[in-house]
């Protein structure tokens, strides 16, 4: 049996429509990193593909010393669900504001409630999770594995254990899966939010 465990950071502040993290977005980034993974080698890392998550992701672990190829995963990121024409996502986020404003907590479930295409991105994103942690037990000899994960929210907690008390990540929160590799195949046993140091 091979756990693997992996931290999946919201990035940081975005530089308004741009794809981008602004100079407090590097700092948020870096204040998360030394706070929640200072004790931590990365085996592996990824993120899921846009410019803001890569920036993400590099910052962790340039501020953790740490060089690990860094490989861009859709499976990571919203993918087709987020194109507004087809899954109004700005309808969703007014809808899931209203909720709030009448008293409901911003949780994973909220999102799956209020945005039909979150299934499917939790579906893929559990799909991601167990395929690498299959793919990255098979080609290592180490009984813990460790890997990165840029993402954004909501996304990187869509795949929560329990999705209505999971709640939705701030920038640079992470949420941490533990997915256990055995001769069934990969199983997904552990899943929490780690708060950023603000």
């Amino acid at each position: 049996m091979k756990t693997v465990l992996f931290w999946v950071m919201r990035h940081g502040q975005r530089n308004g429509d741009k794809d981008e993290l602004t100079e407090q977005g590097f700092e948020q980034v870096r204040a998360s990193a030394k706070h929640n993974l200072s004790s931590l080698t990365f085996d592996a890392a990824f993120f899921s593909g846009m410019h803001r998550v890569r920036q993400t992701a590099e910052t962790v672990l340039t501020t953790l010393g740490q060089s690990v190829p860094l490989v861009a995963d859709q499976g990571f990121g919203f993918g087709w669900a987020a194109d507004e024409k087809r899954w109004p996502f700005k309808e969703a986020t007014r809808r899931v504001e209203e909720a709030k404003a009448g008293g409901a907590q911003e949780t994973a479930d909220l999102w799956l409630e209020q945005w039909p295409p979150a299934l499917m991105v939790r579906g893929r994103l559990l799909a991601t999770l167990l395929l690498r942690a299959q793919m990255l037990a098979d080609a290592s000899q180490r009984d813990t594995i460790r890997v990165l994960v840029g993402s954004h929210s909501p996304t990187s907690e869509l795949a929560a254990l329990d999705p209505k008390t999971t709640l939705r990540l701030r920038e640079t929160d992470i949420m941490h899966y533990a997915v256990e590799v055995g001769g069934e195949g990969p199983k997904l046993v552990t899943s929490e939010v780690v708060r950023a140091p603000y």
